[in-house]
């Protein structure tokens, strides 16, 4: 929980000049040590009568919390005093300590709210916020609610919600004001970082209304579609926010894509637009790959390339130009009235723009691809569903705090690095490290030189992990949250890597996300669906409802789901009203509702095959696998056959240093035999030395049923 203090409650003085001699009282410490051991988030809001003096304050606040710097943790801020109360709300204060009544009854309506004095009993204090603790942190339903009707009536994972979870889930904010309202109190903190090289929130926002301006002056307004092929760089994310700031619609795209499904996105991009009625069309694209596209790019478009050098060290940034990207046969971009550089667009004079960027849910705000490649499939995403889906993590349940630091590698046009990895972190204070490209052997690096707390990968980064020699007798005991997602993890790999980190000293348990990019990306986590969020279990192929550990399709309905697909045509198999007069967005997953009201994810109807007629779980076939103690990482898929339909065969990947043996193959036959009914047994099991992957780094199941097809 998010508790706060107004100076002036804790700590008596005269003027902000005299915080440089003052020093909190012992038994203020001694309770600020126990709620942040308790894992806490404090913050102290220290009212001025003038804040224009930016560089005077931040003097003074280095002075003032390099006092507490090896004793306590709490983030410390100036505001305005006309504007505490507003400050408490934007920075999601749960309770808060003040010293005046006025602004206790203000900030009443939206938090809990504690008048108290630095001459008071501290025991009071201490006594009272553990009483909000304790309420805030009751439960939406009572948790020995039982299952009396479907799981979408009973709503029983709201057993996991607590009351202050549900505090912030009111007002919607468009991207631009989330990020900036939240942190506007923290300018001179480290919003993102490259290379090493920081740059805090202040810099940030400067640069992405600097360059909104430019856009608008350039012709770029609300609702047209601008493509983004992007590496990550801190000027991506300025664009990013530049564009959310205009509200056009953003549409990413991925980087390695093939020649014709970029054709085919930039096409159908430049004929949205038209129909809009916008001629043209403007393509901010990385210059590591504009030569790779530059054939294909409509004539009607104009490109802005993005440097990925520009924010490198110099060092770094010669070596990039002249040693590392000619190797990789990389050339320079020609630059032309159709190419024009990052570096000269910014440069550009523009009037400063006075722009409405309130909330407004009537338009696509992001259009991300899912799905083929010959017919590109455009997810439409509103204000709502991004808001939605970023205010999920401002409550107990997510480890994510003010000043942490995020691994920000995944690409803008996946799901979770556009939302969770770069708005939601943004949101909440956390520090990105921007990462261009992921480095599967010396993940070592992110946790050991960045030291990063807090982790989201794909099942397959975590062996890699744990098979790392480079963390031999490392301490990583500031890693704080480890999040799985983009396929299904099983328990062993669960408990696997929780151990790895636990052995090296990190309190970080793996949890397991699940979500698409039509749920604009996470929507259930540890099996609890996101407050806001509806689900049900319904018999495939049809909208009647299951009961409570029944498989069947997962639907979900609620602020997250998307608004439907640029190609309307597709929408009706996949967003389709139910009985009860609601939308529910049919996943194509099998799941299964427990009795508890966890939501337990079965895998893809594709992951689940017949074979005689006989249902068989793919996933589950190597959840055993991997249960084994030679085998680092398994994949089962299916194969064609004549007279069963399908037949599984299973890959399996060997630990280290483990050959495989006689011995081996027999304990994978008996596993076989004791676990699996004869219809389910792998007609064959394969070792093999690395799986192949998707661009985005998950195993490639098709690349393995060719190769089980080829029977090798």
């Amino acid at each position: 929980m998010k508790i706060g203090f107004d100076l002036r409650s804790i700590l008596e003085f005269k003027d902000e000049k005299e915080l440089t001699k003052k020093r909190l009282d012992s038994n203020i410490l001694s309770l600020f040590s126990e709620l942040s051991s308790s894992g806490h988030e404090l913050f102290i809001l220290c009212p001025v009568d003038n804040k224009s003096d930016n560089g005077k304050l931040t003097k003074i606040k280095k002075v003032f919390l390099k006092k507490y710097k090896s004793a306590v943790s709490f983030k410390f801020a100036f505001i305005s005093k006309t504007d505490i109360s507003n400050a408490a709300r934007r920075n999601y204060i749960d309770v808060f300590v003040v010293a005046d009544k006025e602004i206790a009854e203000e900030t009443s309506t939206f938090t809990d709210s504690i008048l108290f004095s630095h001459s008071n009993d501290y025991e009071l204090l201490k006594n009272s916020i553990s009483t909000r603790i304790s309420q805030n942190r009751e439960t939406v339903i009572p948790e020995n609610s039982k299952s009396e009707n479907f799981p979408s009536e009973d709503k029983l994972w709201l057993k996991r919600y607590r009351k202050g979870d549900a505090k912030w889930s009111a007002a919607y904010m468009s991207p631009y004001d989330r990020v900036t309202i939240s942190n506007q109190d923290w300018l001179d903190e480290t919003a993102m970082e490259f290379f090493s090289r920081r740059f805090t929130y202040g810099q940030f926002f400067n640069n992405v209304n600097s360059l909104s301006d430019i856009m608008y002056a350039d012709g770029i307004r609300k609702g047209m579609v601008v493509p983004l092929i992007l590496a990550n760089t801190p000027e991506s994310l300025v664009t990013l926010y530049a564009l959310y700031r205009i509200k056009a619609t953003i549409a990413p795209i991925f980087p390695l894509s093939t020649t014709e499904d970029m054709e085919n996105k930039l096409k159908k991009i430049s004929e949205q637009n038209r129909i809009n009625g916008y001629e043209s069309t403007t393509l901010f694209m990385s210059d590591l790959v504009y030569g790779r596209f530059r054939d294909i790019i409509p004539k009607n478009v104009k490109t802005v390339a993005l440097e990925i050098t520009n924010s490198m060290p110099r060092t770094l940034r010669f070596a990039f130009k002249h040693i590392i990207t000619p190797k990789m046969g990389i050339k320079p971009v020609t630059y032309s009235e159709r190419v024009i550089s990052f570096k000269e667009y910014v440069n550009k004079k523009a009037p400063k723009v006075k722009i409405d960027t309130s909330f407004d849910d009537t338009y696509t705000a992001v259009q991300l691809y899912t799905g083929g490649t010959v017919k590109p499939k455009g997810v439409r995403l509103s204000e709502r569903n991004l808001d939605c889906a970023s205010r999920q993590f401002y409550n107990d349940r997510f480890a994510f705090r003010r000043g942490d630091k995020i691994a920000a590698f995944m690409p803008l046009n996946h799901s979770f690095g556009l939302i969770i990895g770069t708005h939601v972190a943004l949101t909440l204070g956390v520090d990105l490290d921007i990462i261009m490209k992921i480095n599967f052997k010396r993940l070592d690096k992110l946790f050991i030189k960045d030291k990063v707390n807090l982790f989201g990968g794909i099942p397959n980064m975590f062996p890699a992990i744990r098979n790392n020699k480079h963390f031999k007798g490392s301490d990583l005991s500031h890693v704080k949250y480890i999040l799985s997602g983009g396929a299904l993890i099983d328990a062993t790999e669960k408990q696997r890597t929780t151990d790895f980190f636990k052995s090296h000293n990190s309190q970080a348990e793996v949890h397991d996300g699940y979500g698409l990019t039509e749920s604009a990306g996470g929507i259930i986590y540890d099996g609890v669906p996101n407050i806001g969020v509806d689900v049900k279990i319904v018999e495939s192929g049809t909208e009647n409802e299951l009961g409570y550990n029944e498989i069947g399709e997962l639907c979900l309905s609620g602020d997250q789901i998307m608004q439907g697909y640029d190609d309307i045509a597709l929408n009706a198999n996949v967003l389709r009203k139910h009985s009860d007069n609601r939308i529910w967005l049919h996943t194509g997953d099998n799941a299964v509702i427990k009795s508890n009201g966890k939501v337990e994810i079965v895998g893809r109807a594709d992951r689940m095959i017949k074979v005689n007629g006989e249902q068989v779980i793919l996933d589950d076939i190597e959840e055993l696998l991997n249960a084994l103690p030679f085998v680092d990482k398994s994949a089962v898929v299916k194969k064609a056959d004549s007279k069963r339909g399908f037949v599984p065969v299973a890959f399996i990947k060997l630990k280290p240093d483990v050959q495989w043996n006689k011995e081996n193959q027999a304990v994978v036959e008996q596993l076989y035999s004791e676990k699996l009914t004869a219809y389910a047994k792998p007609r064959k099991t394969s070792v093999i030395k690395e799986f192949p992957v998707t661009a985005v780094g998950k195993i490639d199941f098709r690349a393995l049923e060719t190769l089980a097809e080829k029977g090798k």
